[in-house]
């Protein structure tokens, strides 16, 4: 979803720097994905390659899907959209982190 509402924004003349909403949302979804997949609360770097290979492969499919076929939202649903994917994306990490914290 925040693809979707970058790429509008961008394809409708606005700054490119709504993309790096996307790599914040990008971000969470690896650090959740991290936090998920530690075992005693220990990181590990497979932990964090496997997370980080994940958010590549489903970021560069999401990419060639918006950009094959293009979803175009109006500028304010696109700014609200891309917010809510950041604000949940946020608390997803929050989420996954207490319970990586409470889990010992």
């Amino acid at each position: 979803m925040a693809f979707v509402a970058a790429f509008s924004l961008h394809d409708g003349g606005a700054s490119a720097l709504w993309w790096l909403a996307v790599v914040a949302v990008a971000l969470c979804h690896a650090a959740s994905g991290f936090l998920t997949m530690g075992v005693g609360g220990a990181a590990s770097a497979t932990g964090v390659t496997i997370s980080l290979g994940i958010t590549g492969i489903i970021s560069v499919a999401a990419l060639l899907l918006v950009f094959r076929f293009p979803i175009h939202l109006t500028k304010g649903a696109a700014i609200l959209l891309l917010g809510v994917c950041v604000v949940m994306g946020a608390g997803i990490v929050a989420v996954a982190y207490l319970r990586r914290s409470f889990s010992h």
